[in-house]
This record gives structure tokens, C-alpha cells and sequence, in this order.
């Protein structure tokens, strides 16, 4: 379901687990238990574009959402659907939530990185220091960093999350997925206030990042640079 151009459209964004490119050194590569990926996509966003009013909204899906999943007659959580195709996944938030879906946009692990590197990386302020023993995420210290691709990746997907109090004991965050969905909203409004500042304005950078964008996504089949372009 394609929407015409300069039309309100929803872009069901999601991040699949694949480890393909990965350093097989980095923790992420085997994941926890050595996993190399289900074919799952823990990461489900749809995001709404409203060209003429120019605003935007993202919507976040828990990956234990427990849903009929579109077309085999079993429901299991949301984040199995993707192993059937991208179209069973799109029919499972139709059909499920009412929400028309326009364009698909997917993106591995390398693709992550490579995008956040393409702006510069993005920074992030941190009240405490904070790791993440199955990501590999290590923040030694309260302070402003500008995440690189690898640094983001392990901040985004981390679920495990542990943070230093004042006497130097480390404390598990409880939220677990749904933190990860805070912490993944947040940081999606830090990458774009980063691109804004590199120059989203300017035709020359902000056609070198939906280059970078369009070299290291899936996008589907009415979706191109072109699209990308105006939207930004």
C-alpha cells in the first residue's frame, strides 16, 4: 500500500537481528548464548509523516507483544512474524492495530552502525555510569558522549541495562524492553537533532545522508531516494 507523494504516510521501521559483518570478537556478534539471530525483529516502529503539517510520530511495539500473527493461524509475540516474511509482519500491524502501512524500511546491525557514523554519531547524556554485559555497552562514567555506530548499537538494543548509584553498587534497570523502548525513542530524536545540525537544510548533506541511508537499509519497492529526500 503505497501512499502518493506529499501525502501523510506511515513507514513501518524495524531492526532485524542479523549479525551479518559483525566482528566475531564483539559480544553482539554471538549475542546472548552465542545466539546468531532468530530472524527476529526486536526493534518495531511505525513511523507517521505528515508532509504538510511537517510533524512526524513514532509508535513502538514491545517485542513480547502477544498477537494473531497475520496469515498462519498462530498467535505468538509480534517479534516471530518477520520470520515469515516482511509482508506477514505488515499484515500483523494492519490487521492487528488498524494502522495502513505505506512503505517498509529495514535495517541490520552493520546498517545501524554505518548510518549513525554517516552523521557524525549522536550524542547522548548519561546521569550515571551504565553497561550492558550482553550488548557490550560500557559508559565508565557520567558524562556527554557522542556515540559512534558500534557504541550506538549497544546502547540501543540493550535490555540488560545495569547503572552505578553513589555508593558504587551496580543496580539492574527493571524496565527492561520498554525501557529499551525509551531509551530507543530518545535516542531517535538525538540522531535527528545531529542530522538537523550537520546541515539537514543544506540539498548537498542532506543528499549525502540519504546516500548513506539509502547504501546500508532495505527499502521497499516505491520507496527511493527521491522519497528520502523529500521528506527530509
Amino acid at each position: 500500500l503505497a501512499a502518493r507523494s506529499g501525502e501523510a504516510a506511515n513507514y513501518l521501521l524495524v531492526g532485524s537481528d542479523s549479525r551479518e559483518g559483525l566482528d566475531p570478537a564483539d559480544p553482539d556478534a554471538g549475542g546472548f548464548l552465542r545466539d546468531t539471530g532468530c530472524d527476529c525483529t526486536d526493534t518495531i516502529m511505525v513511523l507517521g509523516v505528515d508532509p504538510p503539517a511537517k510533524q512526524a510520530y513514532i509508535l513502538s511495539f514491545p517485542r513480547d507483544l502477544y498477537i494473531p500473527i497475520s496469515g498462519t493461524g498462530e498467535t505468538a509475540r509480534i517479534n516471530t512474524a518477520h520470520a515469515h516474511g516482511a509482508q506477514t509482519l505488515i499484515d500483523t500491524i494492519q490487521d492487528n492495530f488498524d494502522i495502513p502501512i505505506h512503505h517498509y524500511v529495514e535495517i541490520d546491525f552493520v546498517g545501524f552502525e554505518k548510518l549513525v557514523d554517516a552523521v557524525g554519531g549522536v550524542p547522548m547524556w548519561f546521569d550515571a555510569p551504565v553497561r550492558d554485559r550482553h550488548t557490550g555497552l560500557d559508559i565508565p562514567q557520567a558524562e556527554c558522549v557522542v556515540l559512534d555506530g558500534e557504541q550506538a548499537r549497544k546502547f540501543v538494543r540493550s535490555r540488560y541495562l545495569e547503572y552505578q548509584d553513589e555508593d558504587g553498587d551496580w543496580r539492574t534497570d527493571p524496565t527492561a524492553d520498554l525501557g529499551r523502548i525509551t531509551r530507543q525513542q530518545v535516542f531517535v530524536r538525538r540522531a535527528v537533532a545531529k542530522a538537523v545540525s550537520e546541515g539537514l537544510s543544506n540539498p548537498i548533506t542532506l543528499n549525502e545522508l540519504v546516500s548513506a541511508g539509502v547504501a546500508n537499509v532495505s527499502l521497499d519497492e516505491h520507496l527511493d531516494a527521491g522519497d528520502l529526500l523529500s521528506i527530509g
